[in-house]
C-alpha cells in the first residue's frame, strides 16, 4: 500500500512539473523563443556536438556525412568523422588549419586559413550553420521530452534558411528543435527538405548539441 501511494505521488510530481515547465516555455511565443535558442547556441564559447547528413530515397539510405565535432573557446574547433565515405579530421587552430589525410594519415598545415568559413565545411562540419534563419515564417510547440538528460521542449518549425549551399538543392524545409528549458540552448535538431530536382529524395540532417560553456581543451595535432 505504502508502495502505491509513493508510485502515485511520484507520477504526480512528474505531471505537474512537466506542465510548469510546459507553461513557463509557453508564456514566450515559439518564434521568439527559437531565435533566442539559435542565438545563445552560436555564443555559446564551447560545446560538443554529433551530427549526420543523409540522402534517403523510399527505404534506401545513403549517408553524406557522420561526424563529432568540440569547440573550445578562442577559435579552437575540432571535427572528426566520414564525409562522403572517406575519413576525415581538421582542427582549426585560429588562421591555422590542420588537415589529416585520410590516406597517407599524414598531416597537412594551412596558415591563414578558416575552413570553417568556406560555405560547404559550414554544412558537413558545423551543424549550426543549418540553423541560419533570414526568417521563421511558423513555430509550433510540441511536447516536452528529455535529450540527453536534460528537459527540452520539442518546437516543430517552418523557416526561410539563409544558408544558399543548403538551399541550392533542396525546397520545403521543415525542422524540430529540442530547446532547452532552462539554458533556452539548442539540445538537438532534425532536419527534412525535398530535392528540387526529384520529389522522390529527401535530405535528413540530425544534431545534437552538449557540454555548453565547459572547459574543453582543444591542442592542435602532433606533427
Amino acid at each position: 500500500m505504502v508502495k502505491r501511494v509513493a508510485t502515485a505521488i511520484l507520477v504526480l510530481v512528474l505531471v505537474v512539473g512537466g506542465f510548469i515547465v510546459f507553461r513557463n516555455l509557453t508564456r514566450v511565443s515559439p518564434e521568439d523563443l527559437v531565435q533566442e535558442a539559435v542565438r545563445n547556441t552560436v555564443l555559446a564559447h564551447s560545446y560538443r556536438y554529433s551530427a549526420a547528413s543523409r540522402i534517403v530515397n523510399g527505404t534506401k539510405v545513403q549517408f553524406l556525412s557522420r561526424v563529432e565535432g568540440e569547440k573550445g573557446n578562442k577559435d579552437r574547433i575540432h571535427v572528426k568523422g566520414r564525409v562522403l565515405d572517406v575519413d576525415m579530421e581538421v582542427f582549426q587552430i585560429g588562421n591555422t588549419t590542420y588537415n589529416k589525410d585520410p590516406f597517407s594519415h599524414r598531416w597537412f598545415v594551412s596558415e591563414n586559413n578558416y575552413v570553417f568559413k568556406q560555405q560547404l565545411f559550414m554544412t558537413e562540419m558545423d551543424p549550426l550553420a543549418n540553423f541560419d534563419f533570414s526568417k521563421v515564417a511558423t513555430a509550433r510547440y510540441g511536447r516536452a521530452e528529455k535529450v540527453n538528460g536534460r528537459k527540452c521542449m520539442a518546437i516543430d518549425v517552418v523557416p526561410q534558411v539563409e544558408n544558399k549551399y543548403l538551399t541550392l538543392l533542396w525546397k520545403d524545409f521543415a525542422y524540430t528543435m529540442w530547446i532547452d528549458s532552462r539554458d533556452h540552448v539548442l539540445r538537438k535538431g532534425l532536419i527534412k527538405a525535398r530535392s528540387k530536382n526529384n520529389p522522390k529524395f529527401s535530405l535528413v540532417i540530425s544534431a545534437e548539441f552538449k557540454d555548453f560553456n565547459k572547459e574543453i581543451p582543444v591542442k592542435p595535432p602532433r606533427i
